[in-house]
């Protein structure tokens, strides 16, 4: 690190003075650079998971490509991967080298798997072979044959995420409460195909979501596991409610009431021994597939989650995606920079947020002092923005005795509580973007708030984070605002986690639309949720405040989730 950005550094730890017009623009071109890998990887990881979607459908004769093009299919496969990898190490340099040493031991175990002629003769298995539980009898419509009349479906279109056919009760899974109760042979239905979810797909017969895509990583499991699976369904996906009976055909791209005869099934049941299963060299294609597709690291909080546990290529992308994350608000959290290396936002007044701009989040112009709203390019930061003004703040609740002596105790006995501003209720904060990203730091008198979002056009690659902390009450006040804040979050299909005073949630794999809408929720979220911890403990209070939130909330979010 130079000298000027070591002098930058101490001064982001305490130095009084502010850095110099070199030393902000240089970090400045630091997080630009970041942001670059950044949307590299995540590129990188997009193609990556759609070529895992076509090697998985491939072997099972769904599309290209065809068996015979499968080991190519893997070659490439590897290479995507390892572009996410080189990306992270720019953005991390030396801190995930093991990854390096498990990409080369996959692609070697894969190699080895395939051998000197991958699809040579002699080791395959005449097909036709009925899996127990099929729904269906194995003889299906030849040559494209007409299927059997059908019932009208409740729900139909969306995305074949995993080829077959199943039927059970409908459960619904919104929260981690809800997932505990998950009866065995269910059709699980979800609003967002989060990995956190992909537990549960050993117990569910079948899988259906409001959105998602064809390359997520739930897609990829449900396919490994052979589950079948409908993503991108919409909001006609609420017409299903839990316990009642159904079935699911992926491959009809269709939901309907009750079980359905064993023929409408039987394309499903025939394309369960695809081509893969004539064709030569299977064994082995598929013990390669082994060091492909399964995914063992599902929780990025555990302590396994780490590169040595990477085991297979899918493995690695979601490990390289979720650390690509971190890393690229790790730099600038906390930091004052866009104040000095950014500009001021203007709307209708010069405002207490500055924006740095790390590619085409800005409208190209003259260069000022101020970048005006009009001019900001940005998807997620528009969104949010909205959210913040399109109901109007009442100003902070009004005070009971008890609420102000815990305000006024905390705020004098509570030295993490005082503010750098100068002023008690001092707003200053500021927004990193781009035309299809955002990351928001903000401060809200005695709280704070992050805010990171990507969307765009490609679904699996979007997703919000939001963070929330502090506040002037007690600590039991605190904690019921952001329990408050989490129950408002998970009615939108956030996955929520609350710790102390910390509430962090996060949204993803939802179209740009759907995602906007979220974003709307939270921008609300930030200006309406102020020094609320100062009346929790006023039971009706809260209903009231909580039911005004709902109602708004439902407004915002275009009728729910």
């Amino acid at each position: 690190m130079s000298k000027a950005l070591g002098r930058l550094w101490r001064w982001l730890s305490g130095r009084p003075e502010p850095p110099s017009a070199e030393e902000a623009a240089e970090l400045a071109r630091l997080f630009r650079n970041r942001y670059q890998d950044f949307r590299g990887l995540l590129a990188a990881n997009s193609e990556a998971l759609e070529l895992m979607a076509e090697v998985q459908l491939g072997a099972a004769g769904e599309r290209a490509p065809d068996p015979s093009e499968l080991p190519a299919s893997l070659l490439q496969l590897h290479e995507q991967v390892g572009r996410m990898v080189a990306s992270l190490e720019r953005m991390a340099p030396g801190r995930f080298d093991a990854l390096q040493e498990r990409l080369a031991a996959i692609g070697a175990e894969i190699q080895g798997a395939l051998g000197g002629d991958a699809l040579g003769a002699g080791d395959g298995e005449p097909s036709g072979k009925d899996r127990e539980g099929d729904l269906a009898s194995p003889e299906a419509p030849a040559n494209g044959g007409a299927r059997p009349a059908t019932p009208e479906a409740l729900v139909s279109g969306g995305v074949r995420a995993s080829p077959g056919a199943a039927v059970g009760p409908v459960y619904w899974v919104k929260r981690d409460a809800d997932a505990r109760d998950l009866p065995d042979g269910a059709l699980l239905l979800l609003d967002v195909p989060a990995p956190r979810w992909a537990p549960l797909l050993g117990r569910a017969a079948a899988v259906a979501a409001v959105h998602g895509s064809l390359a997520g990583h739930l897609a990829t499991v449900a396919r490994e596991l052979g589950k079948p699976a409908l993503f991108d369904l919409g909001a006609q996906l609420e017409r299903l409610q839990t316990g009642t009976q159904a079935t699911l055909d992926a491959d009809g791209r269709a939901i309907y009431a009750g079980r359905i005869a064993a023929p409408l099934l039987a394309r499903s049941a025939a394309l369960s021994d695809g081509p893969l299963r004539d064709c030569p060299g299977r064994a082995r294609l598929e013990q390669a597939l082994r060091h492909v597709t399964p995914l063992t690291l599902l929780d990025p909080d555990e302590p396994a989650f780490r590169p040595e546990s990477c085991r297979t290529l899918h493995d690695i992308t979601r490990f390289c995606h979720e650390m690509s994350v971190r890393e690229m608000f790790g730099l600038g959290r906390q930091s004052p920079l866009p104040r000095h290396a950014g500009r001021q936002l203007y709307f209708k007044v010069p405002m207490q947020w500055w924006v740095l701009d790390l590619d085409d989040g800005v409208r190209e112009g003259p260069q000022g002092k101020y970048v005006r709203l009009e001019d900001i390019r940005s998807a997620p930061m528009l969104a949010v923005w909205e959210g913040m003004t399109a109901i109007p703040w009442d100003g902070p609740p009004l005070l009971s005795g008890r609420g102000l002596a815990s305000v006024m105790f905390e705020a004098t006995a509570n030295p993490g509580l005082a503010t750098p501003f100068g002023q008690p209720y001092a707003e200053r904060n500021y927004f990193m973007i781009a035309s299809d990203f955002m990351n928001l730091q903000s401060r809200f008198g005695f709280h704070f708030a992050t805010v990171e979002a990507l969307v765009g056009e490609r679904t699996g690659e979007n997703y919000i984070c939001f963070a929330f902390k502090g506040g002037a009450a007690d600590p039991d006040r605190r904690l019921r605002r952001v329990e408050l804040i989490g129950a408002l979050l998970e009615e939108q299909g956030f996955e929520v986690q609350i710790h102390d005073d910390l509430a962090r949630a996060r949204f993803a794999g939802a179209g740009a639309g759907p995602s906007g809408d979220k974003l709307k929720v939270v921008g609300y979220l930030l200006i309406h949720t102020r020094q609320l911890d100062m009346i929790m403990g006023d039971a009706a209070l809260v209903r009231r405040y909580q039911a005004k939130m709902e109602a708004d909330i439902e407004k915002l979010a275009g009728g729910g989730p």
